[in-house]
């Protein structure tokens, strides 16, 4: 868990639904600051933020698209996909 992730999970706006913030929040709780990326499965996920598969990828789209993370290696049946949390460029955008 990193605190920087988590706060600026905490700390980002514009997000286009509650979803979106839920599965961020849980990313930053997944966050290994010496990786600097997180890697849970959508099951995991959607387990710990008590909704659908379907809104946890709807949700990671968004997060995607809006810069809020970036995907860094796509998951497969052997490997979990890694996602990156883009804490200064989202950090900067949230007091716009």
């Amino acid at each position: 868990m990193s605190f920087k992730a988590t706060a600026f999970a905490k700390e980002t706006r514009g997000n286009k639904c509650l979803a979106s913030k839920i599965v961020l929040l849980i990313l930053a709780d997944y966050h290994d600051v010496e990786r600097g990326f997180a890697w849970p499965s959508q099951q995991r996920l959607a387990q710990d933020c008590e909704m659908s598969i379907r809104t946890v990828k709807y949700a990671l789209t968004w997060l995607e698209r809006a810069g809020f993370i970036t995907v860094l290696q796509r998951g497969n049946q052997h490997q979990e996909t890694r996602y990156k949390l883009n804490l200064d460029i989202a950090l900067a955008q949230s007091y716009v």
